[in-house]
């Protein structure tokens, strides 16, 4: 009993409410935990104290399609069908974003054309963020305005093949539909003059542009200078370097000499010292000694 639609509600687009939601994806609702914990047996008021704890909009999920607590919600809006005094507070309160998705989506599903374009347009000017949860279950960032956008221009949002309607251009062209205001084309609440504005901003980005050359020349200086004062230290590191070698095979030029002097001296020395045998034999011959 829980599961069936209100006994006052009425027909939508010639048949159940709660039929505009495919049957799988109906029986998945309902057997889910989420719509026997919290929304078994509530009424329109007490709908509202669950809805505002949505943290997420999105359809069903999963291998298994599970449904997400906000097509259930959705669904038991579907199943009490509310007056549409209470689904207009839905969309025009700003405080709960969830909430105002979850009237646009209501009233896409269930409103005439008219009230549909005159209600959810005026959302497309609401930018806050939301989560949306993807078919895999993970969550991206959307915003209301996006929302609201798909529920205009696409026929299946939230795994819902949504009902049918006209186009805007086409409502335009049957003159149901006045054409829809630009909000940036009014211009007279502001009290800046534009010529000024222009020239103001001229001004500035020509401050800018003269600030940013300067930053740069001033850079431009200090790296060459760090590139001079780095140059000068590694002429000097090499002068270093080369005076040292110089010093260095000085030195042992010097010590080459030295040895090659220290060893002529001793084989002169030698030379004097020592005799040939010849004379060696004159002199043991006039000492009367056998010769060699």
């Amino acid at each position: 009993m829980a599961n069936l639609t209100h006994v006052e509600a009425r027909n939508v687009h010639g048949t159940n409410p709660q039929y505009l939601i495919e049957k799988v994806s109906l029986h998945k609702i309902w057997e889910c935990r989420f719509w026997k914990e919290k929304l078994f047996g509530v009424n329109s008021e007490t709908l509202l104290e669950v809805v505002v704890e949505l943290l997420a909009v999105g359809g069903s999920y999963g291998g298994n399609r599970k449904p997400c607590d906000f097509l259930c919600c959705l669904g038991k809006l579907l199943q009490l069908q509310p007056e549409k005094e209470i689904i207009q507070e839905l969309i025009n309160q700003q405080d709960f974003k969830y909430v105002r998705v979850l009237g646009a989506a209501y009233l896409r599903m269930v409103g005439t054309v008219h009230d549909i374009y005159h209600f959810l347009e005026p959302l497309l000017l609401d930018w806050r963020k939301i989560r949306y949860r993807l078919p895999d279950g993970k969550y991206v960032i959307s915003h209301v305005d996006e929302i609201v956008d798909d529920l205009l221009t696409k026929e299946r949002v939230f795994d819902i093949q949504l009902p049918r309607i006209p186009t805007r251009l086409a409502l335009e062209a049957q003159g149901k539909l006045a054409p829809r205001k630009n909000p940036l084309e009014n211009l007279d609440n502001f009290d800046v003059e534009m010529p000024e504005s222009d020239d103001e901003d001229k001004k500035d980005k020509k401050d800018a542009v003269k600030k940013e050359k300067s930053r740069k020349s001033r850079r431009s200086r200090s790296d060459s200078r760090g590139r001079r004062r780095r140059e000068r230290r590694s002429d000097r590191r090499r002068r270093r370097s080369r005076s040292r070698d110089r010093r260095d095979r000085r030195s042992r030029s010097r010590e080459r000499r030295r040895r090659r002097s220290r060893s002529g001296e001793r084989d002169g020395g030698h030379r004097k010292t020592s005799m040939s045998i010849r004379e060696t034999n004159t002199m043991r011959k006039s000492m009367g000694l056998k010769q060699l």
